[in-house]
């Protein structure tokens, strides 16, 4: 139900306050961390939002350091100053010393958050703790409730072999009959330990923008997801990318949205971008993603067909949508010219991009991750479609269950 941290290196202190947490049958024991540094809290911090965090006020910098006066204030102001940090929704702290409580309340005072004073002769701290828990649920339990998204995610391809072929293999699907849509929807389950997520997916009829946009917006209307990803392959720009490499698109534009002229008898193109960004979450979600070489190197490693020879890395970056299948290096410079770090082109994510964007409430958050496949030129062919279709699906699912 919620995820909760604690930060302290008394291990006495620590058990007592799992104690209380423990009573909450909503909170089953993979959902409490611990950190006994400032350093450990750091690094769980930079990796998850929690809804909960106990501060623990007399920290070490690191363990096995003697525990400083003031360093869960220090880590509670490089919370709230740094964005590599995913911010908490509440943060409690607790001190046993009662010298160190006016001091550590400014801070916290001054963040909107509460400190307690730990006593072993009384139940005030755990009255309270246990009071600012069930509120945490209870705000959980309403949000829920009130969450207007039938899916947690849906999921779009642009082409039946290999892309929407590599979804298929994600997870056990259903097909859904009864609609007069004449797409063909599947719902699945992704799941991990105590963590389910509802996933709808389909497949464009044909390749392009438009097609991808209607698709999207059926899908948006019909089925409401809370996250919509286009998966699949796309062409990277050669100096800036390798076969292989992820991309996430930001921002996206379409690169033939201009107007064509004529000066002195030639005929000019000039070019009208219209971009979209990914919203500044999902921005900072695939940054961590692009930390996390263990993951990237998993999804690389675990696929046993023809593969690049080296681990992909991710890319955040501009990519260009056109109505074109691009093989020659004279048009890729051309449309470089309008972005000169564009990382990869293709044909659907700025039409899904705009049906997201301008769909009726609730609208999803929107994003696209694609594998290199090719770069556009002469030497354009399907050997790493395959490879590239997995990649970019299987690294999906396990964002979603990770993040979503």
């Amino acid at each position: 139900m919620i995820d909760i941290l604690i930060i302290d290196d008394d291990l006495r202190k620590v058990e007592k306050i799992k104690t209380i947490i423990d009573q909450f049958e909503e909170i089953p024991s993979s959902n409490i961390r611990f950190a006994n540094s400032q350093i450990e809290g750091k690094a769980l911090l930079r990796k998850q939002q929690f809804d909960l965090v106990v501060l623990d006020i007399q920290l070490p910098t690191r363990a096995g350091d003697t525990p400083l006066a003031n360093g869960g204030v220090n880590l509670l102001q490089e919370i709230h100053s740094r964005s590599i940090y995913k911010r908490p929704i509440c943060i409690v702290g607790l001190t046993a010393y009662p010298e160190l409580l006016t001091g550590a309340s400014i801070a916290f005072a001054e963040t909107m958050w509460s400190i307690v004073l730990y006593d072993d002769t009384s139940l005030e701290w755990a009255n309270r703790l246990t009071q600012k828990i069930r509120y945490l649920i209870e705000l959980k339990i309403n949000k829920v409730s009130n969450n207007t998204y039938d899916y947690n995610l849906g999921i779009i391809t642009a082409l039946n072999i290999p892309e929407f072929e590599a979804v298929k293999r994600l997870t056990q699907w259903k097909r859904l009959d009864g609609s007069s849509d004449n797409t063909t929807y599947i719902e699945g389950i992704f799941s991990e330990k105590n963590k389910q997520l509802k996933v709808i997916a389909a497949c464009a009829p044909d390749m392009g923008m438009s097609a991808a946009a209607v698709l999207a917006t059926k899908m948006i209307i019909g089925f409401t997801p809370q996250y919509l990803a286009l998966v699949g392959i796309m062409a990277g720009v050669e100096d800036k990318t390798r076969i292989g490499d992820f991309v996430v698109a930001d921002p996206c534009w379409d690169w033939e949205c201009g107007k064509y002229s004529t000066t002195e008898g030639l005929q000019v193109f000039e070019p009208n971008p219209m971009p979209y960004r990914i919203a500044p979450e999902i921005k900072a979600l695939f940054q961590d993603v692009q930390l996390d070489k263990a993951l990237l190197n998993t999804v690389w490693s675990e696929w046993h067909g023809k593969r690049p020879q080296t681990a992909p890395i991710l890319h955040i970056g501009p990519c260009a949508s056109g109505a074109s299948v691009i093989a020659d290096k004279t048009k890729l410079t051309l449309i470089k010219q309008q972005n000169r770090k564009l990382v990869g082109i293709d044909m659907e994510t700025y039409g899904v991009m705009h049906a997201a964007f301008q769909s009726p409430e609730p609208s999803p958050c929107f994003f696209s991750l694609k594998v290199v496949s090719d770069y556009a030129d002469v030497k354009k062919n399907d050997q790493f479609q395959e490879y590239a279709s997995y990649a970019s699906a299987d690294l999906l699912r396990r964002i979603a269950l990770k993040y979503f």
